[in-house]
């Protein structure tokens, strides 16, 4: 899987960290919460949802959560859909993380990827670790189109 994203350049590895005490008050302890918001939530930047925006933005992707300490943490593998819109993409990326309470926030290239994620992308099975999105699932429908 790994191969595949280096080989396309409209991939991007975003990481970022919530507190705790502020991701219980958010998201009411689900590992899903930050992901739901920031994708599908109803928070605007600049007169645009989240959920707007996201499902303008990219088009497939992965993410993984992990409780760390005093803190969850975050890592998104997205597919930019319109290379030329890429810097925009990125800075309302963090804008609208941080907008939803992320800390150390972290957006590169998939060449800046984190050793853990480099096994796990690297292995035969190493996509399991990660929870699917947008048109990474084939056959689903989102605002009926067919993904």
């Amino acid at each position: 899987m790994l191969e595949k994203m280096k080989k396309d350049d409209n991939w991007i590895f975003l990481s970022l960290r919530i507190n705790l005490l502020i991701f219980n008050t958010r998201f009411k302890n689900k590992s899903n919460g930050f992901y739901r918001q920031l994708s599908s939530g109803n928070q605007k930047l600049l007169g645009v949802s989240n959920f707007q925006w996201f499902y303008r933005s990219f088009d497939r992707g992965y993410y993984r959560s992990a409780l760390t300490g005093t803190n969850m943490e975050y890592v998104f593998f997205l597919r930019i859909k319109d290379q030329n819109q890429s810097n925009r993409i990125l800075r309302e990326l963090i804008i609208r993380s941080k907008k939803l309470g992320a800390t150390k926030v972290n957006v590169g290239g998939i060449n800046t990827i984190n050793y853990i994620d480099f096994k796990l992308l690297s292995s035969v099975n190493g996509e399991n670790a990660y929870q699917k999105i947008l048109k990474t699932y084939s056959g689903h429908k989102v605002q009926g189109h067919k993904l």
